[in-house]
């Protein structure tokens, strides 16, 4: 889980800036499995969305990443 934490981590600095990022942004953080991180972090209260990358053209439908919302702290 380490790993996780970690592609987790990066996947978050890229996109904390709440501006779109194509899917050649994310594969250059060198993430195994990135759609399934993304979509881990939206499991856990992030909001990560997803739309075709028109930032570039592309020969197939690579898709760009925006962070939305992050999940609240709780205080104890």
């Amino acid at each position: 889980m380490k790993t996780n934490k970690s592609h987790h981590s990066k996947i978050i600095d890229l996109l904390s800036d709440g501006e779109y990022h194509c899917g050649l942004e994310i594969n250059k953080l060198k993430i195994k499995d990135d759609r399934k991180r993304i979509s881990e972090l939206n499991h856990s209260g992030y909001l990560i969305v997803g739309e075709v990358c028109n930032l570039h053209v592309h020969n197939s439908r690579l898709f760009m990443r925006k962070l939305i919302r992050v999940p609240k702290k709780i205080n104890h």
